[in-house]
């Protein structure tokens, strides 16, 4: 009761339908999974709740950037967890002050102690919480199996009533949480997490949508520079070509190295270097 829900709206529909133009390999997971969800709750005038999910995909192919401006689109404001970080259940639910490393948990800390950045308001009880390559989370029970947590997370009936253990006074109803997950492969996820999602494949980008993609990463980059720099370099299509070979994460690096470069030497346009082709030793017999 302490926390807003975000109403699904038509002006959500068309957040989302823009950045499907943007992210075009995701576009189907967004038009034909995300889209019609929200048209549904528009027209019963419900929260946005959309069902729990995990994005599969190769590492690099922008699964947390387009989930981040997901969340920004919906309004929902969005929490990404790094799941080498979670070895231990206590660090989404906290550590009982019984121990003097007591703290509460990931989950308390966000919903409760932290703030939207952008404006400044707390989140709201709907808002999207992710865990980025899920199957990297802790495998040990010392402190609490991590997957019997989000397990119980997951359960509308057990997240009705979550508690911290370090701050058992004050449980949470977490039922209107949007939960996502990503992941590289299946190989290491397990059954009953799998069970509780929908396993949605993402491919990756073509050439064509890497083109696009790097064009507008480099949009997003010069836009920053404009007003600070005397002269912004340009960027030629044989440069997007060259970039279009790489992955989304790989092409920003690329990028913010190449404009630096151009702009300490005073070229008027950025230069990529050409991915290095790998040697094939044959073996020949005579």
């Amino acid at each position: 009761c302490f926390r807003q829900l975000v109403k699904a709206s038509d002006i959500h529909i068309k957040a989302v339908t823009a950045l499907a133009e943007k992210y075009k390999n995701f576009s189907k997971f967004l038009l034909d999974f995300v889209v019609p969800q929200i048209h549904l709750q528009v027209v019963t005038g419900e929260a946005l709740k959309l069902q729990n999910f995990c994005l599969i995909g190769s590492p690099g192919i922008g699964k947390s950037a387009m989930l981040n401006e997901l969340s920004e689109a919906l309004d929902i404001t969005g929490r990404i967890f790094d799941a080498s970080s979670i070895q231990a259940s206590h660090v989404l639910n906290g550590l009982s002050r019984n121990y003097t490393s007591a703290d509460v948990g990931l989950i308390f800390k966000t919903l409760l102690l932290e703030v939207n950045p952008k404006n400044m308001e707390p989140r709201p009880a709907n808002a999207l919480f992710c865990i980025d390559e899920v199957e990297k989370v802790g495998r040990t029970d010392q402190h609490g199996s991590v997957l019997d947590l989000m397990l119980a997370l997951l359960e509308k009936q057990t997240s009705h009533r979550f508690i911290d253990v370090c701050f058992p006074e004050l449980p949470l109803n977490l039922e209107h949480l949007n939960w996502c997950f990503t992941a590289n492969s299946i190989k290491n996820l397990s059954p009953p997490l799998r069970s509780r999602v929908v396993e949605i494949e993402i491919p990756n980008p073509t050439e064509e949508q890497s083109i696009e993609i790097a064009g507008s990463i480099y949009a997003e980059e010069i836009k920053c520079l404009k007003g600070r720099v005397t002269r912004v370099p340009e960027l030629e299509y044989s440069e997007l070509v060259k970039l279009s070979e790489y992955s989304p994460r790989r092409q920003k690096q690329l990028l913010k190295i190449s404009i630096a470069r151009a702009i300490r030497d005073g070229h008027g346009s950025v230069q990529i270097e050409a991915k290095a082709q790998k040697k094939i030793h044959r073996m020949g017999f005579l």
